[in-house]
C-alpha cells in the first residue's frame, strides 16, 4: 500500500538531512544503558529499562532464550515486552522493530513508565499472533507517557570536514531515515493503515530536542491504533456513546477527529426500540444491546461527515450480539461471531466504511436463512469516548460524559446588539427526515432559556411566531429568528466583530 507525503513534510525532511550529518544516527545518547529483566507486571514477561544502545536487540534475544520466555514445545508464540526508555539509537530501535515483527512481540508501556524518542519508534512495531498471521499490537497504560520527536545529531564543532566525510555522513543519515520510512510503511494483517501513518511521522519531525509530540488523548490512540490499559468502560452504553463511536470509527481511518461534533447539536438520530446497551464484563470491550424487555435493540445514526463536507455525512447502525448457529441450523451463509456490540456504516463523503458499509435498517432484519443479520464489525469500547478527552479521563469515566455544546448567543434589535453571551445548546428531533420537527433549546448563564421550534406549523421562538432571517444575510451566524411579539431577534453562532 502506497503512502503519500505532503510537500511540507518532504521539505522539512530534506532540511534535516542537509543541515545535520554525523557518522551515527540517533536521538541523542542518554546516559543509562538499558537493562533486560523480569518485571513485576500483569501485562508483560520481560522489561527493557533504560537507553536503547547498539547490541540491545541481541541482549534481549539472549535473555529470552536463557530464561525460556517462550517454550516452543508448548506451542507458545511470542510474548509481551514492557518498555521504559528515554530513547537512544535509531538504528538499534529499528533492529528491535524488525525483531518484534519476526518473533511476535507485543509492546507495552506500563503504569507511570515512559517511552520516548527512539523508544517510541520501537514501540509502534509491537505485534501479536492473529490466527496464521501477524497483527499489530501495542498498548500503553493510561498513566504512561509516549512521546515522539525527530532524530537529533551531535557533531563536533569543527571547520575542517572533508567532502568525503560529509558525503559519508549524509549517506548514513539518508539510509537511516529511509529505513525508518520503509519499515513504518508496512501494513499488518487486519489493518488498512501502515504501522506508522504519514501524519504521525510528520508530527514526529515537527518536534525536536526536549519538545515531544505526546500521545495524551482518546483521539490519538484511536487514530494510531494504540490500545489503552488500566481502565474500565461504562456499564451502560447511551445514545451519545453510539454517536461518538460513529464519528470516531469513520474519522480515524482518515485522520484525527478534527470535525467532531457532540450528539446534542447539528445531528439527527433515529432510534428503534432503544433503551440501553449493557456491559458484559469482557475486558475493555464487549456490549450487548437490549431494550427494557430484554429484546433486541437497534440504533440508527446520522452524523456530520468526518471529512467536513456539509453535503455528505456518516451513517451508522449498531445492534445486538449474534450467535453461531449449530450445524443443523446452518443452511446458508453463517453469520460471523463477535463477542459484543456489532455495527456497520459508512461516510458519504469519503471511501471510509466499516462492517457492510452501505448498510440500512434492513441489514438487521431476518434473513431467508433465519439469522438476524450477516457480517458487520465489532466495536472497540474506546470508540464510545469523546475523542477530545484525555487518557486519564478514561479511568474516571469523564471521557464518556455527554459533552455540552457551547455557542455564542445574541439578542439584537434592528440588527444592533443588545446582549451577547456563551450559552449551551441542545437539539431534539422528532419524526422522520421528510417530516422531522426540531426543538432547539439555548440556556443562558442566568438559567433563562430561548427555545426555537421548527414544527409543521412553521417557526416559533419561546412559543411566539418566529421570523427567520434569510440564509444569505446570516453572515457568521448559524441562525437568526425574530420574535414577532417583542420585535427582538435571537441569533446564535460565531460573530467576529
Amino acid at each position: 500500500m502506497a503512502t503519500f507525503y505532503s510537500f511540507g513534510f518532504v521539505r522539512k525532511l530534506a532540511a534535516i538531512v542537509l543541515l545535520l550529518f554525523a557518522v551515527t544516527v540517533g536521538f541523542g545518547q542518554p546516559a543509562n544503558a538499558a537493562e533486560i529483566s523480569a518485571p513485576n507486571s500483569q501485562y508483560c514477561k520481560v522489561k527493557l529499562d533504560g537507553a536503547i544502545s547498539p547490541g540491545d536487540t541481541d541482549k534481549l534475544k539472549k535473555y529470552v532464550t536463557d530464561n525460556k520466555i517462550v517454550d516452543p514445545e508448548q506451542y507458545e508464540i511470542g510474548y509481551a515486552l514492557c518498555l521504559n526508555s528515554p530513547g537512544g539509537s535509531l538504528n538499534e530501535a529499528l533492529k528491535l522493530a524488525k525483531y518484534f515483527q519476526k518473533e511476535v512481540v507485543t509492546t507495552v508501556i506500563d503504569q507511570n513508565d515512559a517511552c520516548l524518542s527512539a523508544c517510541s519508534i520501537a514501540f509502534m512495531f509491537g505485534t501479536e499472533a492473529a490466527g496464521d498471521y501477524i497483527g499489530s499490537k501495542r498498548a500503553m497504560h493510561y498513566t504512561a507517557r509516549l512521546g515522539f520527536h525527530r532524530p537529533s545529531l551531535s557533531i563536533p564543532d569543527r571547520q575542517d570536514y572533508t567532502d568525503e566525510q560529509i558525503d559519508k555522513a549524509l549517506k548514513v543519515v539518508l539510509d537511516s531515515v529511509v529505513n525508518l520510512l520503509v519499515e513504518a510503511n508496512k501494513v499488518f494483517f487486519g489493518h488498512s493503515q501502515p504501522i506508522m501513518t504519514s501524519d504521525l511521522i510528520e508530527k514526529m519531525f515537527d518536534h525536536e530536542g526536549d519538545d515531544f509530540y505526546e500521545i495524551t488523548t482518546v483521539d490519538q490512540v484511536g487514530r494510531w491504533n494504540i490500545d489503552v490499559l488500566g481502565w474500565r468502560p461504562p456499564e451502560r452504553m447511551e445514545l451519545h456513546h453510539a454517536h461518538n463511536a460513529c464519528m470516531n470509527i469513520l474519522s480515524w481511518p482518515v485522520g484525527l477527529a478534527s470535525n467532531y461534533q457532540p450528539l446534542n447539536f447539528r445531528m439527527s438520530s433515529e432510534i428503534t426500540d432503544f433503551k440501553s446497551f449493557q456491559y458484559n464484563g469482557d475486558a475493555s470491550t464487549g456490549y450487548k444491546t437490549a431494550n427494557a424487555d430484554g429484546q433486541p435493540a437497534r440504533i440508527a445514526l446520522s452524523v456530520p461527515s468526518p471529512a467536513g463536507d456539509d453535503n455528505g455525512g456518516g451513517q451508522c447502525i449498531f445492534s445486538r450480539e449474534i450467535s453461531t448457529p449449530s450445524a443443523e441450523e446452518s443452511v446458508g451463509p453463517v453469520a460471523l461471531v463477535n463477542s459484543g456490540i456489532q455495527g456497520c456504516g459508512s461516510d458519504l463523503s469519503t471511501s471510509v466504511k466499516f462492517g457492510e458499509g452501505q448498510c440500512s435498517p434492513y441489514t438487521f432484519e431476518s434473513s431467508p436463512y433465519g439469522r438476524d443479520f450477516f457480517f458487520d464489525q465489532f466495536l472497540s469500547a474506546i470508540a464510545m469516548a469523546n475523542p477530545k478527552a484525555g487518557l486519564a479521563e478514561l479511568a474516571s469515566q469523564r471521557a464518556f460524559d455527554e459533552p455540552i455544546y457551547m455557542t455564542d448567543c445574541f439578542v439584537l434589535r434592528n440588527r444592533s446588539e443588545l446582549e451577547r453571551n456563551k450559552c449551551s445548546a441542545t437539539v431534539y428531533k422528532k419524526g422522520n427526515d421528510e417530516q422531522a420537527e426540531y426543538f432547539k433549546t439555548f440556556t443562558w448563564p442566568s438559567g433563562n432559556k430561548t427555545i426555537i421550534a421548527h414544527d409543521r406549523t412553521g417557526v416559533k421562538i419561546n412559543g411566539k411566531r418566529g421570523i427567520p432571517r434569510d440564509r444569505g444575510e446570516l453572515g457568521q451566524f448559524v441562525e437568526c429568528v425574530t420574535n414577532s411579539a417583542s420585535g427582538n431577534e435571537f441569533c446564535h453562532g460565531v460573530r467576529q466583530n
